[in-house]
C-alpha cells in the first residue's frame, strides 16, 4: 500500500505545478457534472424523454452507488488535504464521481453509440478533475473508473 501512496503523491505533486485560476474554474465546473445530484437529474430527464434509456441509466447509477459508497466507508481512506472548492465529507476511496460517470457513459453509450466516445472523454475529464482539485488520489479515480465501467457493462447484461 505504501508504494501506491507514494505514486499517488507523485501524481499530486506533478499536477500542482499546472494549477491556475482558469483551470481551477474549468475543473470545478467539470467536476460538478459527475455529482450524484446532477447525474440523478440526467437519469430523470432521460426517463421523461426515453423511458427505456432512463431506466437503464437509473439501474446503472443505483448499482454504482450501492457498490461504491459501502466500499468508501469500509476502506475509509482519508482524502488529500488542501482541496480546491467545496470540501467533501465522504472517504476518498474509490471515487464516486469517476465510478458514476463511467457507469452512466456505458449505459448511455450502449443505447446511443454516437455518444459513447464523447461521454467517455467527459468521464475522463470528470475523473481528472477530482485529482486536479485535490479531492482524490490517482488510485481512487482509477479504481472508481474501473468499477464504473464494470458496473455499466454488468447492467447492460442484466
Amino acid at each position: 500500500m505504501e508504494g501506491i501512496n507514494q505514486a499517488d503523491r507523485k501524481v499530486q505533486q506533478r499536477i500542482e505545478k499546472f494549477r491556475n485560476k482558469v483551470l481551477d474554474s474549468f475543473f470545478l465546473d467539470i467536476t460538478s457534472l459527475g455529482s450524484l445530484e446532477v447525474l440523478t437529474a440526467f437519469c430523470i430527464l432521460a426517463w421523461l424523454v426515453e423511458p427505456k434509456l432512463g431506466l437503464e441509466m437509473s439501474k446503472s447509477l443505483a448499482l454504482t452507488v450501492a457498490v461504491v459508497f459501502p466500499l468508501k466507508y469500509m476502506i475509509s481512506r482519508p482524502r488529500p488535504s488542501g482541496s480546491i472548492g467545496e470540501p467533501a465529507f465522504s472517504p476518498s476511496f474509490p471515487s464516486a464521481h469517476s465510478a458514476q460517470s463511467f457507469s452512466l457513459s456505458v449505459a448511455v453509450g450502449s443505447s446511443i453509440e454516437t455518444l459513447l466516445i464523447p461521454l467517455m472523454v467527459l468521464s475522463a475529464l470528470i475523473s481528472f478533475s477530482r485529482i486536479y482539485l485535490n479531492m482524490h488520489y490517482f488510485s481512487d479515480v482509477a479504481v472508481g473508473a474501473t468499477l464504473g465501467l464494470a458496473i455499466g457493462h454488468l447492467v447492460i447484461f442484466i
